[in-house]
């Protein structure tokens, strides 16, 4: 009998694995940006409530990918796997929540750094949500919304 448990399965959000360290979370965001390349407006409900970004620096072509806890926290998080989510009804679906990967005694918190609205980081990387909003239809991010970056993965 065949006991794997898919994610629909899983009630409780400290059920669902969270990532580990920054590593993790950096792939989850290529694995994000990825997606909504060939995606576009994919994911625009969602990422209204979206209060707080993460950001890695683009190896490949330099400037900045973001990404948001809701995804970037789960452990092998694909953009099919949260679009499921999103269109499953609320009382069957994966119990993921942004707060419970962000809680301060979780990896993603703690492997991150805060980026102080209005600094120079701030306007380098606030170009780049700006277009990753834009790809899923949006305008500009929520009012309360800030950004962090992933340690090690912010360097020049």
């Amino acid at each position: 009998m065949d006991r794997t448990v898919t994610p629909l399965q899983i009630k409780r959000p400290q059920d669902v694995p969270l990532v580990q360290n920054a590593a993790q979370a950096a792939a989850n965001i290529l694995a994000l940006n990825d997606w909504v390349a060939s995606h576009p407006g994919s994911f625009n409900a969602s990422l209204r409530s979206v209060r707080r970004w993460y950001a890695i620096r683009d190896a490949e072509r330099g400037g900045w990918l973001v990404g948001f806890s809701k995804f970037i926290g789960y452990k092998g998080m694909t953009g099919h796997r949260y679009r499921l989510y999103c269109s499953t009804p609320s009382g069957s679906r994966e119990p993921l929540n942004g707060r419970f990967t962000e809680d301060k005694s979780k990896p993603l918190w703690n492997q991150s750094a805060p980026v102080e609205e209005g600094s120079t980081l701030h306007a380098e990387i606030l170009p780049y949500l700006l277009a990753f909003l834009g790809s899923q239809g949006l305008q500009k991010p929520r009012k309360d919304s800030s950004i962090r970056t992933l340690n090690g993965f912010a360097g020049q």
